[in-house]
C-alpha cells in the first residue's frame, strides 16, 4: 500500500474523527457502562485523595492511585483512578487505556485519550510554550504562559516509547501509531502511521475503505468481551474480511 492510495483519507477519515473526537473523547471518557470496575472502598479512597491534597502532592497522589487500581482489577479498569485524574488534574482517560498516563502529574491538564490505548513509558506531551513574541522567553520577565492547547488522543492509539507530543498536535486520530522516539509537531490522521522527528506519515494501517468501516464502527464503545469476539471473527487479516459490500466490523 502506498500513501498516494490514501490521500482522501485526510478529508474523509478526518471528517469522521472530527465526530468522534469533536466531543472531547466524551464517549470514551470515565465510562462505566463499558467493563470498568468500582471498589467498595472507592469513597474512603477519593476522600483521602482531596484530604491529603494529592492534586498537588503527586507523591502521594500515585501511592494511592496504584493502591486504587490494584483493588479495581488494574489500571485498564478503573473507574475511580479515572475520575480522580478527571477531577484533580484534567486529563481524562477511557476505558481499556493503559501507560504512565495513571501517574498523577505525569501528563499535563487538558489532555483527553480514547479508549484502548496503549501509550508506553516515556512518552510526554508539552501542551504549551514559552511565548516567541516578547522581549524574552525567561520566565522572570514574561509571566505566565501561553495558553494550554488541548491534546486529544484518539481510540485504540498507540504511542511508542519516548514519544513526545508537542503544542502543535492537537489531535492524534484513532487507530494512529507514533513509532519510539517520535516528536509529534502536527496533528496525525486517524489511522496513520508516524514516525521520526519531526514525526511522517510513513503510510496508513489499512486501505481508506476499511478505515472507514473501522471508524463507522465505533467498536471501542463496546466492552473487551464484544471487542474481542469481533477480532476473533475477522481474523488475523482484517483488510480481506472487510473489503466488498456487506462487510461489517460488528
Amino acid at each position: 500500500m502506498v500513501l498516494s492510495d490514501n490521500q482522501n483519507i485526510h478529508s474523509n477519515a478526518n471528517s469522521r474523527s472530527d465526530l468522534e473526537l469533536g466531543k472531547r473523547v466524551s464517549d470514551a471518557r470515565v465510562n462505566s457502562g463499558i467493563g470498568l470496575k468500582r471498589s467498595i472502598f472507592a469513597p474512603l479512597l477519593k476522600l483521602a485523595y482531596r484530604v491529603l491534597n494529592c492534586a498537588r502532592r503527586c507523591r502521594i497522589g500515585n501511592v494511592l492511585i496504584d493502591i486504587i487500581c490494584r483493588l479495581e482489577g488494574g489500571a485498564m479498569f478503573s473507574q475511580t483512578a479515572r475520575e480522580l485524574l478527571s477531577k484533580y488534574h484534567e486529563v481524562d482517560i477511557g476505558p481499556y487505556t493503559y501507560g504512565p498516563c495513571f501517574i498523577p502529574g505525569y501528563l499535563p491538564p487538558q489532555v483527553s485519550i480514547g479508549n484502548y490505548t496503549s501509550i508506553a513509558d516515556g512518552v510526554r506531551v508539552v501542551n504549551e510554550n514559552h511565548p516567541m513574541t516578547k522581549l524574552s522567553t525567561h520566565p522572570l520577565l514574561y509571566g505566565d504562559l501561553s495558553e494550554r492547547v488541548l491534546l486529544e488522543i484518539g481510540h485504540d492509539v498507540w504511542l511508542g516509547f519516548n514519544v513526545v507530543i508537542l503544542p502543535g498536535c492537537h489531535r492524534i486520530g484513532t487507530g494512529a501509531i507514533v513509532g519510539a522516539g517520535s516528536i509529534v509537531t502536527k496533528d496525525i490522521p486517524p489511522y496513520a502511521i508516524a514516525v521520526g522527528n519531526p514525526a511522517r506519515i510513513l503510510r496508513y494501517r489499512f486501505p481508506e475503505e476499511v478505515c472507514a468501516k473501522l471508524l463507522a464502527s465505533q467498536w471501542w464503545t463496546r466492552d473487551c468481551q464484544a471487542a474481542d469476539a469481533a477480532q476473533q471473527r475477522l481474523g488475523k487479516d482484517i483488510v480481506n474480511a472487510l473489503i466488498g459490500e456487506g462487510a461489517e466490523v460488528l
